[in-house]
């Protein structure tokens, strides 16, 4: 368990795109669904900070090798 709950949580994408979940304080708020690709950063502070949030499904063969060119 987290004793400091006040920095906020980042998630970084590398690699492959997914399936970014994110609820609400309780699981009887349905989530919303973002795609996330390589290089896109998540960041969830304050109220956020506390939410559900998950990555269910990473979309195979999505890395696009030209995007960082």
């Amino acid at each position: 368990a987290e004793l400091i709950k006040s920095k906020p949580i980042v998630s970084i994408s590398v690699g492959l795109s997914a399936i970014f979940l994110l609820g609400g304080a309780t699981k009887q708020t349905a989530p919303a669904a973002v795609k996330v690709r390589s290089g896109d950063v998540v960041i969830m502070g304050g109220q956020s900070r506390l939410c559900y949030h998950g990555v269910p499904r990473i979309i195979a063969h999505s890395f696009d090798v030209n995007r960082f060119k």
